[in-house]
C-alpha cells in the first residue's frame, strides 16, 4: 500500500517480528491468560504479527475454532498436532510466547507475565515481560530480559 504525505510517498511496512502464543484448548492457564492475548495483540497490532499455535495432539480444526470463537480470540492459528513447531522452538509448556524475527531468530522467549507464580496460584501482575520485549523491540531496544520460565501445563510429546 502507498500512502500520500504531503507530497512524498510513504511505504507502509509489514511488522518484522512475529509474536507466536502456545496454547491448548483445555489447558486453565491458557485460558486464563486469553484476556490478555487479546489486549496484547490490540495494543501491538502495528508492531507484530500474532499467530495461535495450538499443541492438542487430538483436536480438530473446528474444536480450535469454536474455541477461537467462544473467546473471541481474534487473528490467525495452527495446529501443531505433532508438536514439530513446539520442538523446534523448544517450548514444552503453555503457554509460552515466542517472539521472532523475519530472520527466524528468537528474541523473546517465555511467559507472558508473572502472575501465574511458582506456587501454581495467580498472583498481581508485577513483571509484564511480554508487553516489556514488544515494547523494547518497538523501539528498536534490547529486549532487557528474552527469555524467562514459563509455569502453565506440560505438553505432552
Amino acid at each position: 500500500m502507498v500512502l500520500a504525505n504531503i507530497g512524498l510517498l510513504v511505504l507502509a511496512s509489514k511488522p518484522k517480528i512475529e509474536t507466536l502464543f502456545f496454547l491448548t484448548t483445555d489447558c486453565p492457564i491458557s485460558q486464563r491468560y486469553t484476556p490478555e492475548i487479546k489486549r496484547i495483540m490490540k495494543d501491538y497490532a502495528k508492531a507484530s504479527d500474532f499467530k495461535l499455535v495450538y499443541e492438542d495432539s487430538g483436536v480438530e480444526f473446528d474444536v480450535v475454532t469454536k474455541h477461537q470463537t467462544d473467546y473471541k480470540i481474534p487473528g490467525t492459528f495452527s495446529l501443531d498436532k505433532d508438536h514439530g513447531q513446539a520442538k523446534k522452538l523448544k517450548v514444552t509448556v503453555v503457554p509460552t510466547a515466542v517472539v521472532v524475527d523475519d530472520k527466524g531468530n528468537v528474541l523473546y522467549f517465555g511467559r507472558i507475565d508473572d502472575s501465574y507464580g511458582r506456587d501454581f496460584q495467580w498472583h498481581p501482575t508485577k513483571e509484564r515481560d511480554l508487553r516489556n520485549a514488544l515494547q523494547a523491540i518497538q523501539k528498536g531496544e534490547k529486549v532487557p530480559v528474552n527469555k524467562t520460565k514459563v509455569i502453565g501445563c506440560t505438553i505432552s510429546f
